[in-house]
């Protein structure tokens, strides 16, 4: 029991340690080119000889070889229809054991029959690979990581082989717009975490994916068509990205309210749900514009084929694709345009006549997202993104502004012809106003004079009338004396007759 607990640890071992592996070998933009066989008879003869950064060119041909990649070299074939390396049955037909290694444009086939023996083996540790534009079928494991992080692996088909791809004990891969079909496992995920799956197409595989105890892979964009199993899986991930999940062909949901993404989350196993399923496959394009790379997404549930982009003579950035549906089945489009591509009004032709998309309300700071429906059959779908509107549009908007601006200066012109007219009565009022004032200051200088005289006046009567009062006052206290001494003089004499007339009456 213990050994079989350490035998569990030590992928999760693996990616711990190669977290810390920091010192990568970067490819040199110098490198020379090796041409097979011209140069050397062998691709493996011309590894050997290969310096870091050299590209590696492989004519067409059959080459049965058993690869090792010990080198950050670029390894480039023809073209995977003309470029065929044939692993004779025996072991992994390329082992990428160094970092920053390249492969891209062979058919890779017939690996060895052991467990492990794989079309292309990504070893441990091993980082920031990219394999692309490979077709690998007729092996044990199509391509195989273990223990490798950072690696990406897009546009590769991959079909007939016991395990398409396998992700064992790795992080931070991508895995992206791959064709994966006819598999008895599409893609596995074992022991791995933070990767990021999109843009791949799952179909007649007995199991799209297979997914145990790995956690939080972003895994969205990806259709799932009739496989026997769309996905095992035994733990928790993420399967949708900004409101977008995936395509499944067996999901029955509704879209009433017509986004293109299904009312009902599809439920995957009680470890799986993904809450925004699409109603269409998902179909994604790269464009150039600028120098600079966008991608357009759309989903659909028509077929869509001969995408083109262009930009016209008048600078117009043109979008135009073709879309089938099946007989008397309406069809959409959901179209993600980069926001960048957006700058001037936007015009939608369905077979060149004009139609109004549904401009759906997606929070997305990236995309303006529209939503296009049509009859059965065949169509041409051209959205436009117009110059020539965008200046019609600019100049209605200088020109209404030009009239506003006009409505505003005539009603400031009659506004100041008003005002001027206010100006005049104002100064005729003022003048008025001016006389009366000086009538006033007039009046105000006569009753100055006036109130001068009167307050002369007034204070002679005031002087005359302090003089009258003392006067007065003097016969005042004369009378009052002379009535004083009279009254004393009568008590006298009163006395003395009082005082005879008792001494008579004694006698």
């Amino acid at each position: 029991m213990k050994r079989a607990n350490l035998m569990l640890l030590i992928p999760v071992l693996l990616i711990i340690l190669s977290s810390f592996v920091t010192c990568q070998v970067r490819v040199k933009a110098d490198g020379k080119v090796l041409h097979v066989p011209t140069d050397y008879p062998t691709i493996q003869n011309a590894i050997n000889h290969a310096n870091i950064g050299d590209i590696i060119y492989v004519h067409e041909g059959i080459y049965y070889e058993n690869i090792i990649v010990n080198k950050s070299v670029l390894l480039i074939g023809e073209g995977p229809d003309l470029v065929i390396i044939d692993g004779n049955g025996t072991g992994n037909v390329i082992t990428i054991s160094a970092n920053n290694v390249t492969i891209m444009g062979f058919t890779i086939r017939n690996s060895g029959t052991s467990v492990g023996d794989s079309g292309v083996y990504v070893a441990e540790l091993s980082t920031g690979n990219v394999i692309t534009n490979n077709k690998i079928t007729g092996n044990i494991n199509g391509i195989r990581l273990f223990t490798a992080s950072k690696n990406k692996i897009s546009n590769n088909i991959v079909s007939n082989n016991q395990e398409g791809i396998f992700i064992q004990a790795s992080i931070e891969n991508m895995v992206l717009n791959n064709t994966i079909s006819k598999n008895t496992n599409g893609l596995g995920l074992y022991f791995s975490h933070d990767n990021f799956i999109s843009g791949n197409t799952l179909s007649n595989n007995s199991n799209g994916m297979m997914i145990f105890y790995s956690v939080d892979n972003i895994i969205y964009h990806n259709n799932f068509i009739s496989n026997t199993v769309d996905a095992q899986v035994g733990s928790s991930n993420i399967w949708s990205y900004k409101g977008e999940g995936n395509y499944w062909s067996r999901y029955s949901g509704q879209d009433l309210d017509q986004d293109g993404i299904g009312d009902y989350p599809y439920t995957i196993g009680e470890k799986g749900r993904d809450i925004y399923p699409l109603m269409g496959m998902f179909f994604g394009f790269e464009i150039t514009l600028n120098g600079e790379k966008y991608n357009v997404n759309i989903i659909s549930n028509s077929s869509i084929s001969n995408y083109m982009f262009r930009v016209d003579e008048t600078g117009s950035i043109i979008l135009c694709f073709e879309a089938a549906t099946e007989k008397f089945t309406s069809g959409f489009v959901r179209v993600a345009v980069p926001i960048e591509l957006a700058d001037n009004p936007l015009i939608t032709l369905i077979d060149d006549v004009e139609v109004k998309p549904t401009i759906l309300n997606v929070l997305s700071a990236d995309y303006v997202h529209l939503y296009i429906s049509y009859t059965w059959g065949r169509h041409t779908i051209k959205i436009i993104s117009s110059t020539v509107l965008g200046l019609y549009h600019e100049l209605s908007t200088l020109n209404s502004s030009y009239q506003m601006l006009l409505e505003k200066y005539s009603a400031l012109l009659a506004n100041y012809s008003e005002l001027q007219s206010e100006n005049e009565e104002f100064k005729l009022e003022l003048s008025i106003l001016n006389s009366s004032y000086f009538a006033l200051l007039a009046n105000y200088s006569a009753l100055q004079q006036n109130y001068t005289k009167l307050n002369s006046d007034y204070q002679k009567h005031l002087s005359d009338y302090s003089e009258n009062l003392q006067n007065t006052q003097n016969l005042v206290y004369i009378l009052m004396t002379s009535t004083a001494v009279f009254l004393a003089t009568t008590v006298y004499l009163s006395r003395q007759v009082s005082a005879k007339n008792k001494t008579r009456r004694f006698e």
